[in-house]
């Protein structure tokens, strides 16, 4: 294999390695310099059941004020996160999920929303790809407002 991708990506940690217990809101995604988004989850064991879950969904904005962001359309989607649970309709522990984004706006963050006495690891990551110039060693993660 003679092709690379190393130097036309970047990679950003939005969401930390954590246990969460409770709706949590990752850094925000400058997108500035990049054509391409896709955003990965990944989720250890956890305690769920089909009344204690956890849902997730992109959010976008023009600026990165916190009440501007909206959630992104499922046009603007490419894939969509399925609900980690304990039912066939979800996805079960120790799995990873990603969605793309094709929206316009240039501040992108993932919302992780528990209900009931959803106990997990989780994880996030923002790939960006498709770099309108040498951008890719110069990411910027805003933190959340």
């Amino acid at each position: 294999m003679n092709k690379e991708i190393n130097n036309k990506i970047a990679l950003c940690n939005i969401i930390d390695p954590v246990a969460i217990t409770a709706t949590t809101t990752s850094d925000i995604i400058d997108t500035k310099g990049f054509e391409s988004l896709s955003v990965v989850v990944a989720m250890g064991a956890g305690t769920f059941t089909t009344s204690n879950y956890l849902t997730c969904k992109l959010q976008e904005s023009d600026t990165t004020t916190g009440t501007d962001f909206t959630d992104v359309a499922s046009a603007d989607l490419i894939g969509s996160f399925l609900v980690y649970n304990a039912e066939s309709d979800g996805i079960d522990q120790n799995s990873v999920q990603k969605v793309g984004y094709r929206g316009t706006k240039r501040y992108v963050r993932l919302v992780a929303t528990e209900t009931g006495t959803f106990s997990s690891v989780i994880s996030a990551t923002a790939i960006l790809s498709d770099a309108r110039s040498d951008v890719a060693s110069n990411v910027a993660i805003t933190a959340t407002a």
